[in-house]
């Protein structure tokens, strides 16, 4: 078994509290950006997508571990994208997990079990690992192990996509401020997440911004290609892996 740590205290009883409205509730977060939960979602999903396969990587059967999966909401983008892979989530959350379950019942390939914080329920290696919002989540005296055991969990040519909310943008900082889920929590700065990353042990391949413009300029995404490496976008992420592969 592979070893984690505690997050903030009151994390599980603050999720399996929204579990049940937790779509209607973000959604209220996000509206004045003209965007859906479910549109940030698939983003994600088509970023990591996107990399996993310039990497050559999408053509077999892949295993993926969702760490802090909520009620599942990326679950449907990951069987779409990475069709045939098999999918295992977990959350401290037992309602969100309950959530999860019957949301995506009918989807094939698709595992959910609840996190003690110390165990994962699922062996290990796993070709790709979905952490997305939840380093914000986590004491940060704990991170540095968590982070270490996920790349432990990870297989020689594995992939970490590590999502996170930034902020330097004042309008993540606004969602964040009324959001109910992040009440308390202390946002990672890009610095600070690669500083953690290196320090667990990570190869860090790719950093990327995302989300600068509001829907109703969508007209002005493609430009968001050439504006990946500026720190100002609404979200980062990295791409980080256990070997020195490529940058």
């Amino acid at each position: 078994m592979i070893r984690f740590f505690v997050f903030m205290d009151t994390e599980k009883d603050k999720f399996d509290r929204h579990a049940e409205n937790y779509n209607e509730t973000l959604d209220r977060c996000v509206r004045f950006s003209g965007f859906s939960a479910s549109d940030f979602t698939e983003r994600k999903i088509k970023e990591m997508y996107s990399l996993v396969k310039s990497d050559g990587l999408i053509d077999r059967r892949l295993r993926i571990l969702d760490f802090g999966c909520g009620i599942g909401n990326s679950t449907p983008y990951l069987a779409r994208y990475f069709n045939g892979a098999d999918i295992y989530s977990i959350d401290i959350s037992p309602e969100s997990i309950a959530k999860a379950t019957e949301l995506n019942r009918d989807i094939p390939g698709v595992h959910f079990s609840v996190f003690d914080g110390v165990n994962i329920p699922y062996s290990a290696p796993f070709d790709l690992v979905l952490m997305a919002g939840v380093l914000h989540h986590i004491k940060p005296d704990a991170r540095i192990s968590i982070l270490a055991n996920i790349r432990d969990a990870l297989s020689p040519t594995g992939r970490l996509f590590l999502f996170e909310h930034n902020p330097s943008n004042p309008v993540t900082l606004r969602i964040v401020r009324d959001c109910p889920f992040d009440k308390d929590a202390e946002l990672v700065a890009h610095s600070a997440a690669a500083d953690l990353l290196k320090r667990s042990g990570f190869v860090i391949r790719t950093l990327r911004f995302i989300h600068f413009f509001p829907k109703i300029l969508g007209f002005l995404t493609p430009l968001e290609a050439l504006l990946r490496k500026l720190p100002i976008g609404a979200q980062y992420y990295y791409c980080a892996g256990r070997e020195a592969e490529r940058v």
